[in-house]
């Protein structure tokens, strides 16, 4: 009774003028012809723009597809690991194909915070740890033990929290792993100021600030709409500047918004050498009772994080 299904809306282009449909600017043929190869054609070593361009052709990944999927990463995906995108899901199909929590992903958070057989300690920062005879001491506000320890922490952080605990790879790049910075901007609209504003499950935007547009329309409210906008996050990066552009793009005002916020985040960018590394070094720790964990293994959704961590919890 919790989940709420998504309504089918499409996700667009824009181009700084109008949104279109992905299918108006791909050369079909070429499309229908991939779409034949694309089950032959290996992932494994080739980056995003390697594998994709020879799949669907120079023009429809120029065109379209290497913005759709800058959008899908929210970072610049050329040098991407092809087998990191679109793996095959087993489908339980007791479940809607697309839908969501009621409360969102807080509801998530909450029910396993509530049943939770754990111990949670908030605002307390991990200085460091180290290993003494068979035991991680871990330096915090107060000082933990522990004869195996999980980072379940962004790939940054978890680097800096290797090397302090004296762990050095040869060729490591974890220390000098990129990545990709996002201003994350949020606004709530009345209806009423949005009635020539398709509905749209969001848009990729091509050549434009942002790197995609997502809508809540999936949710339908009888009051409001929502949009986030994932912006590039440039060195002049300008709040004022972007937030007077998603405006533009709604078609709206300032004073028409019933409510907006910015956040920050960022996303390891992940490349071919850094995935086969990060693997090998995530074996290496695991000898010693330190595992790594994250989204950075395998994909960026939700789901794989939570694959990864059932696979390192059953390694216990």
């Amino acid at each position: 009774d919790q989940l709420q299904t998504r309504l089918k809306l499409p996700f667009n282009l824009y181009d700084g003028q109008r949104f279109s449909s992905l299918f108006k600017l791909l050369n079909i043929f070429r499309m229908c012809l991939g779409l034949f190869y694309f089950k032959y054609l290996s992932k494994s070593g080739k980056t995003v723009s390697e594998h994709y361009q020879k799949v669907f052709g120079k023009r429809n990944y120029e065109k379209v597809l290497k913005h759709a999927f800058n959008g899908v990463l929210s970072q610049e995906a050329e040098t991407f690991p092809a087998e990191l995108l679109f793996k095959s899901r087993i489908r339980n199909k007791n479940y809607p194909r697309s839908f969501t929590l009621k409360g969102g992903l807080k509801a998530l958070l909450k029910a396993i915070v509530e049943t939770r057989k754990f111990e949670i300690h908030l605002e307390e920062e991990v200085l460091g740890f180290s290993k003494e005879g068979d035991v991680w001491q871990v330096q915090g506000r107060e000082a933990y033990t522990a004869k195996k320890l999980i980072l379940a922490t962004p790939l940054s952080v978890a680097s800096k929290l290797v090397v302090s605990a004296g762990y050095n790879f040869e060729g490591d790049q974890l220390t000098r792993a990129q990545c990709s910075s996002i201003k994350t901007l949020g606004v709530v609209v009345k209806k009423t100021k949005l009635s020539r504003f398709p509905l749209l499950a969001g848009a990729i935007g091509i050549d434009q600030p942002f790197y995609s547009m997502v809508s809540r329309d999936v949710l339908s409210h009888d009051q409001y709409r929502g949009f986030v906008f994932h912006f590039k996050d440039r060195v002049d990066f300008d709040v004022k500047k972007n937030e007077s552009y998603a405006l533009k793009v709604l078609g709206v005002n300032q004073i028409d918004l019933v409510d907006k916020v910015w956040i920050s985040q960022s996303l390891p960018m992940m490349d071919l050498r850094l995935m086969k590394q990060i693997e090998v070094i995530g074996q290496s720790l695991q000898k010693e009772n330190l595992y790594l964990v994250g989204n950075y293994f395998s994909r960026l959704a939700l789901e794989d994080c939570v694959k990864q961590s059932k696979k390192i919890v059953s390694l216990l």
